[in-house]
């Protein structure tokens, strides 16, 4: 075989060694991506073992990233606290009662906070708690009753009733909607504007017509894939805080963010985060967010007031979840993380 043909061949087969690696790197993103709507939460905690995991992954991520052993940190339920018994689309319903899981996640697991998702229905231009968007169709029976029973207003309400906000207890509402930030942008569609507006509606009548108005202004927070969704509840006159959800800063799993609509921490994203006064913070899972304490260091270096920072714990093993911190050990403290996010399960 004469020299120039070696090389050629040489060459094609580190092109086609390189494109295997994107593609695996691809596929494996994608994988990752399609696993964060399914149970498959490797992070999660047993309800038996809630208050002795959670005590040891706060010990755990004071002691890697250099933050105050005094400090207080947030513990968030994801999904209200039971991502097994939480209402995800039509076809679970009806599940668990989100008061029941309220009252579980503060009294029986002693979490500080717990998630929900809001969607809005077509059929009466409601806001109801459930993961996945609602039919159009007007469903009957017991999925309608449950619902109803579940509605954003109604759960709010307990939330007052039962004395949560005036304990400081937190409620962060994510607000998902069809466009979400990527590469190009896209603006909300009519769909998600009415869905910010008619979920700012609910909690703005709320805060001036409950008599614990003014404790529920304090404990609701707002988080969401997508930066303009955030954007929109500011400018309808929300001052409560906002999170920003960051799923990625790595270059192939940007671009296949892309094709998902979920946050990737771009360049366009970076900015923002400098520059936005009234965004308060992000979420984030630390195993995809590379150098994720020397990113937020220097994105904190711009900004008057610092973003706080929830960490995710539960969609990697506890194992997985050390190596990453102990790996950003070396870029110094993270004092502003003020929370970590938990998914709880039951024991089957």
């Amino acid at each position: 075989m004469e020299l120039g043909e070696k090389m050629s061949k040489e060459n094609n087969e580190e092109g086609n060694s390189l494109r295997q690696a994107v593609w695996t790197r691809a596929m494996f993103t994608a994988m990752f991506l399609l696993s964060m709507e399914t149970e498959a939460t490797p992070g999660a905690i047993v309800f038996e073992k809630a208050h002795r995991e959670i005590h040891r992954y706060q010990k755990l991520i004071k002691k890697y990233l250099n933050i105050s052993l005094k400090k207080h940190l947030i513990t968030t339920g994801h999904r209200a606290g039971s991502y097994q018994d939480y209402p995800t689309d039509m076809d679970n319903l009806p599940a668990k009662e989100i008061a029941d899981l309220m009252d579980e996640s503060f009294f029986v697991n002693g979490l500080q906070s717990i998630e929900i998702d809001v969607q809005k229905s077509i059929w009466d231009g409601d806001v109801y708690i459930i993961h996945d968007r609602l039919p159009d169709k007007k469903p009957n029976g017991r999925k309608l009753e449950y619902l109803k029973r579940n509605s954003l207003k109604n759960v709010l309400s307990y939330f007052m009733d039962k004395g949560y906000a005036d304990q400081g207890k937190k409620i962060f509402i994510e607000i998902k909607t069809t466009n979400t930030q990527y590469i190009s942008h896209p603006e909300l569609d009519q769909k998600d504007k009415q869905l910010i507006d008619s979920t700012w509606n609910v909690i703005n009548g709320l805060i001036k017509g409950h008599k614990h108005g003014e404790d529920l202004k304090k404990s609701i927070n707002f988080v969401s894939f997508n930066f303009y969704a955030l954007q929109r509840l500011f400018s309808l006159g929300s001052r409560n805080d906002s999170y920003w959800i960051a799923t990625s800063n790595g270059m192939f799993s940007k671009f296949i963010l892309s094709f998902y609509g979920l946050g990737s921490l771009n360049r366009f994203m970076l900015e923002k985060l400098k520059t936005t006064t009234w965004l308060t913070g992000v979420w984030f899972d630390p195993y995809h967010i590379s150098k994720f304490s020397k990113v937020f260091q220097k994105i904190n270096s711009k900004r008057i007031i610092p973003l706080k920072l929830y960490l995710s714990t539960y969609g990697q093993s506890l194992g997985s979840f050390i190596r990453v911190l102990k790996k950003n050990t070396k870029y110094g403290a993270l004092e502003s993380v003020e929370g970590l996010i938990f998914d709880l399960k039951r024991k089957h």
